[in-house]
């Protein structure tokens, strides 16, 4: 049987950086802002379904390791009860089947609330979910794309449709989700600037 959580922890924490920020598609109790440290999110995954096709596959963000050690990847905390979660991961295992991987990473939050740009005066972030699952793609799936030129990337994103509807839609709703937490997410602020 696989453990969720602490032992003394009655709760499971779940942590979306793309879609499950604005559409998680389950129930929680609560949910809060956080990040995950030494990753960066990219557009480097692809989507042969929800987002694009096969023959024209979309792109939807994923998990690489960062260039600066530090480097902050906010997204949204799920809280959820232990009762119940094998229904919503499993749920979710099947959702995020086209390549992703559903590993455990601890997930901080700032002294001073959302935002890269807040000043903690010294303060340490806080741990607030300790073996959040999280899922990504790493570069061995087969739907994995890799790194592009921005121009590149964008325009595919563009041009891309699958059963979830527009790949734009996707990107714009990651946009509006930084925006919602004052963060400035380098890698989508440069796709956004090639799609205006």
């Amino acid at each position: 049987m696989m453990a969720y959580g602490d032992s003394d922890n009655e709760c499971v924490y779940v942590f979306g950086y793309g879609s499950l920020m604005w559409r998680p598609g389950f129930a929680y109790i609560r949910k809060f802002d956080g990040y995950i440290m030494n990753m960066k999110r990219v557009f480097w995954q692809g989507s042969m379904d929800h987002r694009g096709t096969p023959a024209a596959p979309g792109r939807v963000v994923t998990l690489a390791h960062a260039d600066q050690e530090g480097h902050k990847t906010w997204g949204v905390v799920f809280v959820i009860p232990k009762e119940g979660a094998y229904e919503i991961l499993d749920s979710l295992d099947y959702r995020e089947k086209g390549g992703y991987l559903r590993v455990r990473m601890d997930v901080f939050s700032s002294p001073c609330g959302s935002g890269i740009n807040d000043d903690d005066g010294g303060r340490s972030p806080i741990l607030s979910a300790r073996g959040a699952y999280v899922y990504y793609g790493d570069e061995t799936n087969r739907q994995y794309l890799g790194p592009a030129p921005a121009c590149q990337i964008a325009s595919q994103i563009y041009s891309s449709f699958g059963r979830s509807g527009p790949n734009i839609d996707y990107l714009l709703n990651v946009a509006k989700e930084m925006d919602r937490m004052n963060v400035k997410d380098d890698h989508i602020t440069e796709l956004m600037e090639h799609i205006r």
